[in-house]
């Protein structure tokens, strides 16, 4: 294992899409529904978990499976 060439690769990703990923979550203003008596009307907290499955359905290996729950 080639340690330089992993850290490069890790160093990479987290550039190139990690980083972009979390300034976006962090700008959508999702709050507790203790905090936003309104939050499924307003629809931040889907916005941001659509935003962050869609990353995690990108990172996925080959022949993997992803499957995300709700709770009601």
């Amino acid at each position: 294992m080639n340690i330089e060439l992993l850290t490069a690769g890790i160093a990479k990703v987290w550039d190139d899409s990690i980083v972009e990923r979390l300034s976006a979550y962090i700008r959508i203003p999702n709050k507790s529904p203790l905090f936003d008596a309104q939050w499924e009307r307003n629809g931040h907290m889907e916005a941001a978990i659509t935003l962050m499955a869609e990353w995690c359905r990108a990172q996925l290996p080959p022949n993997s499976h992803r499957e995300f729950r709700r709770e009601p």
